[in-house]
């Protein structure tokens, strides 16, 4: 065999060798194809938006298999981890792309629920609720998505937003709900359960305020709250017949014979259980006769001011009301604030004048007289720029006889100074009232009739309470208890008849006033019948807790004692500098021509001052102890100086009265009139 056919023939040996090895039994030039490869993808159930999952899938030929989402609103993938960001259908797509020996495998998706986070809501136990009183629900979710609420007993409660309001007594079921979102399943509802009972009706005020004995039938209105359907009343103790308007008001018709016997008649309003209760208010039923409402007018005066306050009610002007006095100004006596007299009288311009609406200030305060009201006056009332003043200092300042204390005469004509010169040029009306004892000792019971003397000199209108109720005291029509529990302090009878005198005064004007009638012009105010030292007064607070400081120049062993209560010295103790060392001191100067000392007077351990003025011995000596409660002392301590600024010394003495148990002493405050 020739070399080259024996070569061919090794080539095509070898060639086929090499193929068989290859697998098949193909000629020269065939393709070898590659294995297929299947993937197994198990799905994986319902997931939990923010709970992520690790994906499981395997290829036939063992490869590693990758995956992704096709939802990517709803899930995402990062290498075999799932994570689930809302909640819906998640699809996740297994791929396995061959290699040389396998062919891609055919890819393959499993679709499974995504479900929101859990949620749970906190929603607290509510007590028994009151009808007519809304509720402000609070709930909250722990996804802290907001809580709806519903009420499931519509015939007792209603919810709007998160307000629950209250229909009817008898038991509510409120619901709170969240229904969740994209991130968060519906949570569980929790419900609340609880009582609706009736409020306790409150009393307002009641129009009348008062009704004189022997009137014709008549309504009386009550407005409040809490008003119910059922709400039920007495009048006299006795059950009266209501009429329901709404749940503010309530009218309660008198019959003439209800009307026949004077005195103080209570109205009780109650709401029936489970819950309710009651409330009272005092309906006063004044004897009065035209003798009675005669010598109330002590003097109709100049008319000009109150004209002026009279066409400022026509026109609809907004006025201010103001009055100064002692407790009985402050309310002391009546049953609640509405009863007291500058209330009264502050209910009747209302009354009269709908269209002008009234401010009142009760510049009352227990225990004072004319001598610290006329250091206080502008304070007090002319910084509030009134309209009508009213003046009650009478029954204070009736222990004090002109000759013994004549520097409260000159307060009392100093504080009219004060107002008639005011430039809001305000109506003033002086109003006498008194204390109580039978038989009457005009001197013991008001300061009338040296008051009045300044009033005349001025020509104010002046209204008597002492002249019209004397009278009726000694003739018995009136009996002590009827008006004072205390011989004091007016009840609301008491009361009443003050507002009427005074109402009565202020109707004799308009009625006197026509309308379109011409202003009278005001008159220049009269010279002084007495100084008019006290129409120019300062007023220095003890500590600054009222007005300015007195800021003592020496001080030795005196503090600054803000305290309004000391169980020591009484209840409502006014704050001031107190000592309680002997031989402490206090230094300062005080500018006018007549200086006034305040301080706090109460039966307990109080002691006694000696003042000096100018170094002229041996001053005055104040004694705190008294055999009362507690209330502020005045005394003058310097009368009859020269203009100018004047030392004042302050020495706590070792003695004190007998009835003491101590030595302290607590200055209030320092005054002084003739300060031009």
């Amino acid at each position: 065999m020739r070399f080259s056919q024996f070569n061919a023939i090794y080539r095509t040996a070898v060639l086929c060798v090499l193929l068989e090895a290859c697998g098949g039994t193909n000629h020269v030039g065939s393709v070898i194809a590659p294995q297929s490869q299947i993937i197994a993808f198990a799905n994986a159930g319902n997931q939990t938006v923010g709970t992520p999952f690790i994906l499981s899938a395997t290829a036939s030929s063992g490869l590693p298999v990758s995956f992704s989402s096709a939802t990517l609103s709803i899930c995402a993938v990062s290498g075999m981890t799932a994570s689930f960001i809302a909640v819906g259908t998640c699809t996740i797509q297994a791929t396995q792309t061959g290699n040389s020996t396998y062919a891609a495998a055919n890819p393959v998706s499993q679709s499974f629920t995504v479900n929101g986070e859990a949620q749970t809501i906190t929603f607290g136990t509510i007590s028994a609720q009151m009808v007519g009183t809304p509720l402000i629900l609070s709930a909250a979710a722990s996804s802290g998505l907001p809580v709806s609420f519903s009420s499931a007993t519509l015939s007792t409660c209603a919810v709007s937003g998160t307000t629950a309001s209250f229909i009817a007594v008898g038991t509510c079921t409120i619901q709170a709900t969240q229904a969740g979102n994209s991130t968060y399943a519906a949570a569980n509802p929790v419900s609340q359960t609880f009582a609706i009972i009736n409020l306790v009706p409150i009393i307002y005020s009641i129009s009348p305020n008062f009704v004189i004995m022997g009137s014709a039938a008549q309504n009386i209105t009550l407005t409040g709250t809490n008003f119910l359907p059922a709400t039920t009343a007495t009048y006299a103790g006795a059950a009266h017949a209501i009429t329901y308007v709404n749940s503010t008001t309530i009218t309660l018709p008198l019959s003439a014979s209800n009307l026949a016997t004077a005195g103080v008649n209570t109205i009780i309003l109650t709401n029936p259980a489970p819950g309710g209760g009651a409330a009272s208010v005092n309906l006063p039923v004044l004897y009065e006769t035209s003798a009675m409402l005669a010598n109330s007018q002590l003097s109709a005066g100049d008319q000009a001011r109150l004209q002026r306050l009279i066409q400022k009610g026509r026109n609809g002007t907004p006025v201010t009301i103001a009055a100064i006095g002692g407790s009985i100004t402050e309310g002391f006596g009546a049953s609640d604030s509405p009863h007291s007299y500058v209330n009264l009288v502050q209910a009747w311009w209302n009354s009269t004048f709908p269209s002008s609406p009234s401010t009142l200030v009760d510049a009352g305060i227990g225990g004072t007289g004319s001598d610290y009201g006329s250091l206080r006056t502008q304070r007090d009332v002319l910084s509030h720029n009134p309209d009508l003043v009213i003046v009650e200092f009478a029954a204070n300042d009736g222990g004090n006889d002109p000759t013994d204390a004549a520097y409260v005469v000159q307060c009392h004509e100093g504080m009219l100074r004060q107002l008639l010169d005011a430039p809001s040029q305000p109506a003033v009306i002086v109003l006498y009232m008194m204390k109580y004892q039978l038989p009457i000792v005009e001197a013991n019971l008001t300061a009338q009739s040296w008051q009045s003397a300044i009033g005349a000199n001025y020509s104010v209108p002046m209204v008597s309470y002492f002249d019209a109720i004397s009278p009726e005291l000694t003739n018995g029509n009136i009996t002590l208890a009827d008006i004072t529990a205390d011989g004091t302090h007016p009840t609301d009878l008491g009361h009443a008849y003050a507002a009427q005198f005074l109402e009565q005064n202020l109707q004799i004007a308009i009625d006197n006033f026509p309308s379109g009638t011409a202003l009278q012009q005001t008159p220049a105010t009269q010279a002084p019948l007495f100084t008019s030292d006290f129409e120019f007064t300062l007023l220095v607070d003890g500590i600054g807790a009222d007005g300015p400081a007195l800021n003592p120049t020496i001080n030795v062993g005196w503090i600054a004692e803000p305290f309004a209560s000391d169980p020591t010295l009484g209840p409502n103790v006014d704050p001031g500098l107190e000592s309680f060392a002997p031989g402490s001191t206090l230094d300062f100067t005080v500018t006018g021509k007549e200086i006034l000392m305040g301080y706090w007077d109460y039966d307990g351990p109080m002691g006694q001052v000696n003042v000096t003025v100018d170094g002229v011995t041996p001053g005055t000596v104040l004694d705190s102890w008294n055999a009362s409660a507690g209330f502020r002392g005045m005394w003058i301590v310097g009368d009859g100086l020269s203009s100018g600024p004047h030392a004042v010394h302050v020495e706590l003495l070792s003695t004190a009265d007998n009835g003491s148990t101590g030595n302290t002493f607590r200055l209030l405050c320092v005054g002084a009139g003739g300060v031009q």
